[in-house]
This record gives C-alpha cells, sequence and structure tokens, in this order.
C-alpha cells in the first residue's frame, strides 16, 4: 500500500504555521519563525533543517532556539494521555557542506529544561 505524503507535510524556506510570543523584561513581542526545510508530523514540525547563510553561524543558533521552544511548546500541546514527549531534530550544514545533527527533547516534561543531545557530525566527500 501506497501512501501519499499531505502537501502540507513539510516546508521551504517558508514562515511556520504559527507565531511565537516573545517577553522580554522591556516588551512583548510576537515572533514568525521560518527555516530553510521543515518537516511537519500531524501538522507540527518534527525537524528542521538550515544550510549556512551567515559568516558567524548565526542562523545555526537561530535553528536550535527554534527546536527549543519547539520542544516546549509541543510538550504542552500533546494529549495528556500520551507518555512519549517530544523530540525535535535540527540539521545544520555548513559552508563546508558538514552537517550537525540535534535532538532536543525535554528531560522532565514538567520543566521549562531543554537538553540537546551531542551533535553528530556528517562529512561529504
Amino acid at each position: 500500500m501506497v501512501r501519499s505524503v499531505p502537501s502540507n507535510a513539510w516546508g521551504f524556506g517558508s514562515q511556520f504555521p504559527f507565531h511565537l510570543v516573545v517577553k522580554t523584561p522591556d516588551e512583548i513581542f510576537k515572533y514568525t519563525p521560518r527555516s530553510d526545510f521543515r518537516m511537519h508530523i500531524r501538522d507540527f514540525p518534527h525537524l528542521l533543517l538550515e544550510v549556512t547563510s551567515q559568516r558567524d553561524e548565526g542562523d545555526r543558533y537561530r535553528m536550535l532556539l527554534q527546536a527549543s521552544c519547539l520542544v516546549r511548546l509541543g510538550n504542552s500541546l500533546r494529549a495528556s494521555t500520551s507518555k512519549e514527549p517530544i523530540v525535535i531534530m535540527a540539521v545544520y550544514i555548513n559552508k563546508f557542506f558538514e552537517a550537525s545533527q540535534y535532538l532536543l527533547y525535554q528531560p522532565a516534561v514538567t520543566s521549562t529544561e531543554v537538553s540537546c543531545s551531542t551533535s553528530l557530525r556528517y562529512y561529504y566527500s
């Protein structure tokens, strides 16, 4: 049996289908995340991919911050009967075509702490 993949299961260089509310000591503002590529499971992003576009690789850190927010948001929205926490995979490709893989998760979903597994590096040769 061949299943078709829904057209909204991935996104290329577009905004996420929701906004994040950012609160600082001085202000509250709305932020719409975006990534070079993302894959959705049940309309929620589970895989983010960024290709370097800044010399300081600031886009890597933006991707990891967005993935951290997705972990916390996903765990707060998941069904209360679900025993499985949300895990987000983030992949960053640098200017040398080296890919770093990160798995982000909450060790305790009742906490605000988000952990990141040791990044793996893949080299293109």
